[in-house]
């Protein structure tokens, strides 16, 4: 299993809120989420305390080629084990429902 830890994106602790999709995007590049899409290798995602909030769009910019891929929440869950505060894993699950929510009624969103 892969660990990443979101401490590397909150500048030694003092980021509180993941936002922004340009930020999940350059996240999804410097952690190398596309080459993990494509091993067999679990992955997972600790996320600190100190973080309170991931918004929807830092998650689409992250994650949204993730769960396009695996097809589905279940899968997606299986690959990517996130480890967090409960509020901040609803606000992941929300934001990956929203993800096959757009796929699912075939608009083609920019993520």
């Amino acid at each position: 299993m892969i660990t990443i830890d979101f401490d590397e994106l909150t500048e030694g602790g003092r980021v509180h809120n993941l936002t922004g999709r340009d930020l999940g995007r350059r996240a999804r590049e410097q952690l190398n989420l596309e080459e993990l899409d494509k091993s067999d290798d679990e992955v997972r995602i600790l996320v600190p305390d100190h973080i309170y909030l991931i918004t929807p769009s830092f998650f689409i910019g992250m994650f949204a080629a993730s769960v396009s891929l695996q097809g589905s929440l279940d899968k997606f869950f299986q690959k990517y084990k996130f480890e967090s505060e409960p509020s901040v894993l609803r606000q992941v699950h929300d934001a990956a429902k929203r993800v096959l929510s757009v796929a699912n009624k075939g608009a083609s969103a920019p993520f």
